[in-house]
C-alpha cells in the first residue's frame, strides 16, 4: 500500500482562534479542556538520598528502573536506565513504580521532554508520569499534543536559574481534543511521518 500523505486528508473546513496568545487557530469542532480533566493520574517521581548505598541497586538484574531524563533524551521510549532502586529506596522516598505505557513529562531542565514509558518503573523528581483518560484522549495524541507544546512551553515555566515547570501549571496546560477516533488516526499518521524522517 502506498504510504498516505497529508493530502490524502480532508482538510478541516473551519477554523477558529485557540483564544491562546502563543496558540494558532484550530479546527472549529474540536474542544478545549484543561489536562487534568483529560488524564486518569499525574504522578511525581523523587530521589532516594544518594549517599545511603542500600537504597541503590548495584547489580543490574536487580531493583527497579529509576528514571532521569538523561534516559529520556534521544527516544521516544525509555526502555532501560542508568540506575536502580531497591525497595528501601522506594519506600524512603515514596515512589511510585509506572505502569508501561505510561507518558513521561520532564519539568525541569530539558523542559518539555516527552517519552513513553516501556518497562515499570520510577523516575526522579524532574518527571511526571501522565495516565490519561482514555474515553477522552489517546495515550499517542497526548505524547504528539505534548511534543507540539514543547516550544510554547517555556511560557508556562516559572524561571528562577533554570526553565521548571510546576505539576499544577502542567494539569492546566490546554489540550485541544477533536473525537478520539480521529485522534487515533492523526497519531498513526504522525507515527508514520516520523518514521520516514528517522
Amino acid at each position: 500500500d502506498a504510504l498516505e500523505t497529508a493530502d490524502a486528508y480532508p482538510k478541516y473546513n473551519d477554523y477558529e482562534g485557540s483564544g491562546v496568545d502563543w496558540l494558532s487557530d484550530i479546527p472549529s469542532r474540536w474542544t478545549v479542556a484543561k489536562l487534568k480533566y483529560c488524564i486518569e493520574s499525574l504522578v511525581s517521581g523523587a530521589t532516594p538520598k544518594s549517599t545511603e548505598d542500600e537504597y541503590w541497586a548495584s547489580d543490574e538484574e536487580e531493583g527497579v528502573p529509576w528514571v532521569a531524563v538523561g534516559d529520556m533524551s534521544e527516544t521516544s521510549s525509555v526502555d532501560d536506565t542508568e540506575k536502580r532502586v531497591t525497595k528501601e529506596g522506594i519506600d524512603e522516598a515514596d515512589l511510585e513504580t509506572l505502569p508501561k505505557g505510561t507518558l513521561l513529562y520532564s519539568i525541569y531542565a530539558s523542559l518539555g521532554e516527552v517519552a513513553v514509558l516501556g518497562i515499570p518503573a520510577t523516575t526522579n523528581q524532574a518527571i511526571l508520569g501522565i495516565t490519561p483518560d482514555g474515553d477522552l484522549i489517546s495515550r499517542d495524541f497526548l505524547y504528539y499534543w505534548l511534543r507540539h507544546m514543547r516550544r510554547h512551553v517555556e511560557v508556562l515555566s516559572s524561571s528562577n536559574t533554570q526553565d521548571n515547570l510546576s505539576a499544577g501549571r502542567v494539569r492546566n496546560m490546554p489540550v485541544y481534543l477533536p473525537e478520539v477516533q480521529e485522534q487515533r488516526t492523526i497519531a498513526k499518521f504522525l507515527d508514520r511521518e516520523t518514521d520516514l524522517i528517522s
